[in-house]
């Protein structure tokens, strides 16, 4: 038997090899060979990338979570990062604080905790991979620190946003960073004297930082970290963003694991994905990076906000319910469903081969002599040449593969002989091979609902939600709407973030005043209506055809104003095309209403139409209400669309 299996794997070896194959060195898997331990691949929740998952219907947004976080099934993220909200715009969207002012601090309830839908998220994560490692960080936070961002009250405030997740979620999260890809003088004391001692304080001694959170390939933190002992016991991972698979000789050896604690698919198409394979496994080639996260887990927010199509898989349509499983879910699969975090890599199962195939082997941390092999092939076919030695185990290899037609199917199983075996690699493709099982392409039992666009005729008054809670399809760009019981005993949308904040401006200025946007970049002929309430001073406003927004520019579409004592004017973007006044119209109840026909754009206060505009700026998109800095309430909100 044993020489009919011999001669089996010679004539298979033979039909490997072909005229545009190349053999090189043969690469040496030893059990017993130095590597650092593999912490896993993680996945980062911020800049609201997941605001609209939480407003899908079930049981579609649970098969979403399995995909993106149940082991053996999609993707199985091993990490999740979520940001600490600071009410500020972090890219497409805010995302709302547990403490927006020092009353709130002093005096927290479980309603402040239920704000937004990170905590949410990490309860999802959690309850399907208790192995999951949870994290967070800061984009921007509340004015009301004294001190600015490096102060005690900042300190204090990430502590109880980790110790509200214990208090009123029942999760542990495990890490936190300081301030997203913003570095000012005085981070390092202020490690060092507030943030480790505060957490130390609260009863977080097991909660770990990550440092410094930068966007660069210069690694300069780990100077710092090897000539300050108190910063280098204060700080436990040293993690920098869009690293280019590259790190210096300092970090490397400064005794701290090393995470490109965010990095970015840019999509979860086939070519995105097959980059980003390359990438985990060149991270730990060329720079020894453990750890690697994605910026973010689903593309779920609007498509006319910046970077679109970020994420694993995109869920941007909850009315309907449709979402798309992309080829990232399983390029992802291919390092989590065969690896785990305490794994360690074998540096000599570990390199770039004369094809530019980037390979990686892991080893099991328990005595099972398991390991796996991670492959992502560039553009050459090519034959790989492996003996295994050291405790592994010598029996045959699972094979999983990935290519652009076809991601993570299982193949035959490869031989080993004799603690050798060679494999054949083909173009531009992602293989797994493993002696472990367990591994599964995973398929929700609900059919995906079929794609349908934002109703064309929506309305909503509020009455169906919680106090303080979001409601579904609107998107926060600036600012916080939150449901509101009035006086009168009913619920309205009312914009409360008033007071100045500490922004995240690494990209420009991004405090817009606060909006918030809801329906179609495709809505063109359209009405949007809704009773407003000036409670003091200030203005209100209704928006439409808001073609695209970025924090760091303009916002592309129209604005309709009116202010505390009547002042209204029309807006295309920052360019007034209409004006006038009304009648007083402060601390009452009065309806506007935008109507868009072709080039034509009316205007209604009260029921009475105050104004009538040609303007050809923008043709389409979606609709809006705002207000300046000042608390105003919305109801009655409607959108119609018609054709004319």
């Amino acid at each position: 038997m044993r020489i009919l299996l011999k001669q089996t794997f010679f004539f298979w070896a033979l039909g490997m090899l072909s005229t545009s194959s190349f053999c090189q060195a043969l690469i040496q898997i030893n059990g017993e060979g130095e590597g650092r331990v593999f912490d896993g691949i993680g996945t980062v929740s911020a800049g609201a990338s997941s605001r609209l998952l939480i407003d899908y219907p079930e049981p579609y947004r649970s098969d979403v979570l399995d995909y993106l976080f149940k082991p053996d099934f999609g993707a199985g993220f091993q990490h999740l990062k979520v940001e600490i909200g600071g009410d500020i715009n972090s890219t497409d969207g805010v995302e709302p604080s547990h403490a927006r002012t020092r009353e709130e601090f002093l005096n927290p309830k479980p309603e402040y905790f239920r704000r937004g839908y990170e905590y949410w998220l990490l309860k999802e994560a959690k309850n399907r991979n208790q192995g999951i490692f949870l994290d967070c960080l800061e984009w921007g936070a509340p004015g009301w620190f004294k001190g600015g961002f490096y102060s005690q009250d900042n300190a204090d405030y990430i502590a109880s946003f980790i110790k509200g997740a214990k208090t009123y979620w029942d999760i542990d999260i495990q890490y936190t960073g300081v301030w997203n890809e913003t570095w000012r003088n005085g981070e390092c004391a202020w490690i060092i004297n507030k943030l480790r001692p505060i957490l130390d304080k609260n009863g977080l001694s097991e909660v770990k930082i990550v440092a410094p959170d930068f966007l660069s390939t210069d690694w300069q933190f780990a100077d710092s970290i090897v000539k300050n002992e108190a910063l280098k016991k204060a700080v436990s991972v040293l993690g920098y963003h869009y690293v280019k698979n590259s790190s210096t000789e300092t970090a490397q050896n400064c005794g701290l694991p090393l995470w490109e604690s965010e990095s970015g698919l840019g999509s979860g198409d086939w070519n995105s994905a097959l980059n980003w394979a390359r990438t985990l496994n060149k991270n730990y080639i060329l720079a020894r990076i453990t750890k690697t996260e994605n910026w973010g887990p689903v593309g779920s927010f609007f498509s006319n906000l910046v970077y679109p199509s970020t994420g694993a898989m995109t869920a941007n349509t909850p009315w309907c319910g449709y979402y798309l499983v992309e080829p990232a879910i399983w390029a992802v699969a291919h390092t989590t469903q065969f690896a785990q975090p305490g794994w360690k890599y074998i540096d000599t199962g570990c390199g770039i081969s004369k094809g530019k195939s980037a390979y990686v082997t892991l080893k099991s941390n328990d005595e099972s002599g398991d390991f796996s092999v991670v492959i992502a092939s560039d553009s050459i076919e090519e034959v790989l040449s492996f003996k295994v030695s050291g405790g592994l185990k010598n029996k045959s290899l699972h094979v999983w593969k990935s290519n652009k037609v076809n991601q993570f199917i299982k193949q035959q199983d490869i031989e080993i002989q004799d603690a050798m075996f060679r494999f054949k690699i083909e173009p531009n493709t992602l293989y797994s091979l493993t002696t472990t099982t367990g591994q599964k392409k995973g398929k929700a039992s609900n059919k995906i609902p079929a794609f349908a666009g934002f109703p064309e005729n929506y309305s909503e008054g509020f009455e169906n939600y919680t106090v303080g809670s979001a409601p579904k399809y609107f998107s926060d760009q600036a600012g916080a709407f939150e449901v509101y019981l009035n006086n009168n005993g009913s619920k309205t949308l009312r914009q409360v973030v008033v007071d100045p904040l500490l922004t995240w401006d690494q990209w420009g200025p991004c405090d817009p005043e606060p909006f918030t946007e809801i329906g179609d970049s495709s809505f063109s002929d359209y009405e949007i209506s809704c009773d407003a309430l000036i409670e003091n001073k200030g203005t209100a406003k209704i928006m439409g055809r808001i073609s695209s927004y970025d924090p760091k520019k303009v916002l592309a579409g129209y604005t309709f104003a009116v202010d505390y004592i009547g002042n209204w004017v029309l807006m295309s973007s920052v360019n007034s095309i209409a004006s006038g006044t009304v009648a007083n119209p402060s601390d009452k109840w009065h309806s506007l209403k935008l109507r868009f026909a072709g080039t034509l754009i009316k205007i209604y206060f009260d029921s009475v139409e105050i104004a009538s505009v040609t303007n050809t700026d923008y043709s389409k998109g979606f609709a809006g209400l705002g207000s300046g800095k000042n608390f105003v309430q919305f109801d009655n909100f409607k959108m119609i669309s018609f054709k004319e």
